[in-house]
């Protein structure tokens, strides 16, 4: 930065600092000029940016490469805060300001022309994705600014995903950009928040935590990211969403709604409501569901973008508590933008932003080969739902009949996980609920409950050695061998990640140490073939435990607390190597007793005779607060 510009950036931050303070803001605390900490607070606090930006703009001393800065700055605060229309406006403006620059070669104004032109495609003018934001590609291309061609080229894939609905072309162009990134040593973090929501909308929850993981970690300009963090915070929940917990989802969806609407940021707001609506929806609350899915439309009108989303749920949503005047309201609003004719446009303007750019020089990740996106636009569907539009007088009893498969679809989902095809956590709980309530179903032995905690022993180091198709193939197989040892009868469901449970009439200690054995000789004897061609040894931890835990309990408590034990039995064999089985179980003599006490030192309690500890290996029991650095 020449020495004229450092003084006239500080002159001009001098100016506006008089100004800003009468418009009711305070200058950052740190020493940069305001039109940079405008553009910071865009995100995080995009009020007092919109504030910030009108008073550079209503300075009349202020020159046109500030008025530049502010008016960028206005226009992704408008888009934060969900203002459609504004944004546009805004972001029309920037372009003409930009024009008047001239052949001003500067990133900052590089970085602004790409900006207004992604608002405007988000807010209802995605022909710019085929011109503009393509041209600037082609430009930096031409110019060898790679930094430049890397963003356009991100931009671009997340306007294919959701302005176009074509998933694999866009991971076909993030993969090609990720691997420019790499070669330049720039940072990954807006490559890795492109791909999150494809990888949470595919419900790959593997995938989707390890690009949480990445953008904990990847390092952030200055101190923003507070709005970021936030919605990571979304994504975390969506995860649980897609393991069928809603009851850990929920709570931590609604601090993140709070939060977000805190600091403004009706963007993320309108993500959090959708998930919210899910989160409703799987609990069984069509009325809050439906509350929240139309809180998160309104603000996707307002913002003039993606409604189908909100759309999608509101339509399950009525199928679900069976609001015919709804099924059609929203099924016909869906019918419109997913049409044959706008499919077959959206698929043209892709292929001629491909015959632009040319194919992509990186192979697709892998994040969608397993993609189960909304299936409302799925071709075969589109061709016949138009089929059906034709037919007016059946179209009401068309969408009934069409929402009744996919409900039928949505709820095969939520009882089979699609990964591991065993039942999701949501549903080996009810199955087991059943158990306990109904003690006269056949081979329950009463109430009585074996607890099985089956853990794939360092699943982290092969997902980083091998990637996550091969992870994904371990977690297939491994269920597919845990069913071989398991009756038909056992309830056998996928926990978490790449634990996994087992639960069984009680039966005697020997047949349950029996059982845990051939688990892990079952899943070690052969190794385990990756698509890669990779043959992987495999290994499990097993942690043992019975319901009620201390016998002849008449106060057992609820079955899961019951996996405490369970769980501290896998700890202490992952800490004494691993591949391995360890029970555990209180004695009459324990009667009364607290679990979490006879837990604190189970050597001692075990030398008591207040506890029964069998295994395969020595156990190593970890303290309170230890846990192993990789299950």
């Amino acid at each position: 930065m020449s020495p004229l510009t450092v003084l006239r950036s500080l002159l001009t931050a001098g100016s506006l600092l008089a100004t800003s303070l009468a418009a009711g803001w305070s200058p950052p605390l740190h020493a940069r000029t305001a039109s940079e900490a405008c553009l910071q607070n865009s995100a995080d606090q995009p009020e007092l940016a919109v504030r910030q930006a009108s008073a550079i703009l209503s300075a009349p001393s202020t020159d046109l490469p500030l008025r530049i800065d502010a008016q960028h700055c206005l226009a992704l605060a408008r888009q934060t805060l969900g203002q459609g229309q504004p944004a546009i406006q805004a972001a029309n403006r920037l372009l003409a300001m930009l024009d008047t620059a001239g052949k001003e070669d500067r990133p900052e104004l590089h970085q602004a022309r790409l900006d207004a032109v992604t608002i405007l495609a988000r807010t209802g003018q995605p022909a710019l994705i085929e011109g503009q934001l393509v041209d600037i590609v082609l430009k930096a291309r031409a110019q060898q600014q790679t930094a430049l061609e890397v963003d356009a080229l991100t931009r671009i894939a997340q306007l294919i995903f959701s302005e176009f609905r074509d998933d694999r072309s866009a991971q076909a162009y993030l993969a090609q950009a990720e691997g420019m990134a790499r070669a330049a040593g720039l940072s990954l973090r807006p490559i890795l928040q492109a791909q999150l929501p494809i990888a949470l909308d595919a419900n790959h929850a593997d995938t989707s935590e390890h690009l949480i993981k990445q953008l904990r970690t990847e390092p952030v300009a200055d101190d923003t990211g507070q709005a970021m963090n936030w919605r990571l915070d979304t994504a975390q929940a969506r995860i649980d969403l897609i393991m069928q917990d809603p009851v850990t989802a929920r709570p931590l969806l609604l601090k993140t709604l709070a939060a977000q609407r805190r600091i403004g940021d009706l963007a993320g707001v309108r993500e959090t409501l959708l998930a919210l609506g899910l989160a409703e929806s799987f609990l069984d609350r069509p009325k809050q569901a439906r509350e929240y899915d139309l809180q998160a439309l309104q603000l996707a009108e307002t913002a003039r973008t993606d409604t189908i989303t909100a759309l999608h749920q509101l339509l399950d949503v009525s199928y679900k508590s069976q609001q015919r005047a709804d099924i059609e309201r929203f099924g016909s609003r869906l019918m419109a933008l997913g049409s044959h004719a706008r499919r077959q446009q959206w698929k043209q303007s892709v292929r001629h932003i491909k015959s632009r750019l040319g194919p992509p020089l990186w192979a697709p990740a892998t994040v969608g080969h397993r993609t189960q996106l909304a299936g409302w636009l799925h071709a075969d569907r589109v061709s016949w739902l138009t089929r059906i539009s034709l037919l007016l007088s059946c179209c009401s009893l068309g969408l009934i009949w069409y929402q009744s498969r996919r409900f039928r679809k949505r709820l095969q989902l939520s009882t089979i996980d699609p990964l591991s095809q065993l039942l999701t956590r949501r549903e080996a709980t009810s199955r087991i609920d059943q158990w306990i309530d109904s003690p006269s179903v056949p081979g329950s032995a009463g109430t009585s409950l074996v607890l099985l905690l089956v853990d794939i022993d360092h699943f982290k180091r092969i997902n980083d050695q091998y990637g996550h198709a091969a992870g994904d193939s371990v977690l297939t197989e491994v269920a597919n061998r845990l069913k071989s040892c398991c009756r038909r009868t056992d309830v056998i469901g996928r926990w978490g990640g790449e634990e996994f449970l087992i639960a069984l009439p009680a039966t005697d200690t020997p047949s349950t140490l029996a059982l845990a054995s051939r688990i892990c000789e079952t899943i070690s004897q052969k190794p385990i073939q990756t698509p890669s061609g990779a043959s992987l040894q495999v290994t499990v931890s097993v942690g043992v435990s019975y319901w009620p835990f201390v016998p002849d309990n008449r106060a057992p408590g609820h079955w899961q607390d019951a996996l405490v034990p369970a769980d501290a039995a896998l700890y202490a064999v992952k800490r004494s190597g691993r591949n391995g089985w360890a029970s555990i179980r209180a004695t009459p003599k324990a009667l009364g007793g607290n679990i979490e006490q006879l837990l604190r030192d189970p050597v001692q309690a075990s030398r008591q005779g207040l506890l029964s500890i069998h295994s395969v290996h020595a156990l190593e029991w970890p303290v309170a607060t230890d846990t192993p650095d990789e299950r």
